[in-house]
């Protein structure tokens, strides 16, 4: 059971990690960046000192609840987190040419998933069967079809795949496996710049970097994709 914990923090954090690294580590994507500064530096920015602002207001040792700003951070994560997979699965469903009525059920089923899936998991008493339905049907499939799609963009997928798997190992600075089958979180800091910052900054590029409608983006990344520029 620690083996397959250790495994899904280190993929979980590799695909969290992945759109920032790829975008900035490719000279056409991070020269369309400096010119769009407001969204790819500067929010992450804002990103970074709320996170470290909502730290500061709880107590050493804080744990879930007692934090109320740390617990809002978590909360609307988890809350945007359950649009970000949606928007991945629609995103991913068009670009293998699925009919766009598809996508959308793609996307809708996705939500309820992620929001059914884990009140199951709270109010039955297989609350580890349904995490593991959750990781296996969601989770799982979401975080390696992310590093997968960067890997391939990246243009240098060879070094870039085993470069953010070895960064994925950060996840084990925040989150410690038990054989038990539970993860033992670490420090309120470290807590908000992973969700807050990291997290957010995740959701934001992944928003804005896979915007085929995009021409830049099109020039860019599609290219990788065989998506001709327009």
């Amino acid at each position: 059971m620690i083996y397959f914990l250790t495994v899904l923090i280190v993929i979980d954090t590799a695909h969290n990690l992945s759109p920032m690294v790829m975008a900035w580590s490719r000279g056409d994507v991070r020269a369309m960046m400096y010119r769009r500064w407001i969204f790819y530096v500067a929010l992450p920015l804002v990103f970074l000192g709320g996170s470290l602002g909502a730290a500061m207001t709880a107590a050493p040792g804080a744990r879930y609840g007692e934090a109320p700003v740390v617990d809002a951070i978590v909360n609307v994560y988890y809350m945007w987190n359950i649009w970000h997979f949606a928007s991945q699965n629609y995103g991913l469903l068009k670009l293998w040419g699925c009919k766009l009525d598809w996508a959308i059920r793609g996307a809708a089923l996705t939500i309820v998933g992620m929001s059914a899936i884990p009140a199951l998991a709270i109010y039955s008493g297989w609350a580890w069967e349904w995490r593991v339905a959750g990781f296996a049907l969601l989770s799982i499939p979401h975080w390696i079809s992310e590093i997968a799609i960067t890997s391939w963009v990246s243009a240098r997928w060879k070094v870039f795949l085993p470069l953010i798997l070895a960064l994925g190992s950060l996840g084990l600075l925040i989150a410690t496996p038990r054989a038990s089958g539970n993860m033992v979180v670490v420090g309120v800091w470290l807590v908000c710049i992973r969700y807050g910052f990291f997290g957010g900054t995740h959701f934001l590029y992944d928003g804005l970097l896979w915007r085929f409608h995009n021409p830049e983006i099109r020039a860019t990344i599609g290219k990788g994709l065989g998506l001709a520029s327009s």
